[in-house]
């Protein structure tokens, strides 16, 4: 289904919010992202989780006095992760997009199995490794078309959370492949910039050098 000029720009304002990590504004553009295409449930709900997840880990940074300067200590064998969330902290919203999926395009459920496994990782569930591998089992990551605006920065989040999650799994060399394919795209794509994609690239980077270092 073809989108009106109305949702098109709902949408574009959307996507750009999404790029800024800009969650005060999610609610009211998922209410009217959704008024103006009944097809955008998906879309709506992965940025809702999105907001959810988000809100969820800078409490439980604020929680834990933890920031970025914690990183200054790691060492090649101990690299920092930010503090793990409850998982009932974000199983409403996790369940909502779920339900959902089904209703939206193939595109928007990609994507929304990206949300939902950067939403398992960052819990502490006992799963959570496996709840990862369940979300991507159908996804090709990097795909071989390359999308473009936050859809870019989708799939570098991806890629991020694959290879911290091979990173978990002890299987360095794959976790490694994951961030250099970061590397590559974001290369290959100089003119995509926003926050979020800077974010992602700079923690993949970040943990394929410090992996690097440690395979020697």
């Amino acid at each position: 289904m073809s989108l009106t000029s109305k949702a098109q720009a709902i949408e574009r304002d959307f996507q750009n919010a999404r790029s800024k990590a800009n969650y005060a504004a999610f609610p009211e553009l998922a209410r009217r992202y959704v008024k103006h295409n009944k097809d955008g449930v998906v879309l709506a709900n992965a940025a809702l989780l999105e907001m959810t997840v988000g809100e969820a880990e800078l409490k439980a940074r604020k929680a834990q006095n933890w920031n970025q300067s914690d990183s200054l200590d790691d060492t090649p064998e101990s690299i920092a992760h930010s503090p793990l969330i409850k998982p009932e902290a974000i199983q409403e919203a996790v369940e909502r997009l779920e339900g959902v999926l089904a209703r939206g395009t193939e595109e928007h459920q990609e994507y929304a199995a990206i949300v939902l496994a950067r939403a398992a990782l960052a819990t502490d569930a006992p799963d959570r490794l496996q709840r990862v591998a369940h979300y991507f089992q159908n996804i090709q990551l990097p795909p071989a078309k390359i999308p473009v605006g936050y859809n870019f920065a989708l799939i570098i989040c991806g890629l991020t959370i694959k290879g911290m999650t091979l990173e978990e799994e002890g299987r360095i060399s794959e976790a490694i492949v994951s961030y250099d394919s970061v590397s590559v795209l974001v290369q290959a794509n100089s003119n995509e910039r926003s926050d979020e994609l800077n974010s992602w690239t700079e923690h993949a980077l970040y943990r394929a050098s410090m992996l690097k270092l440690r395979q020697g």
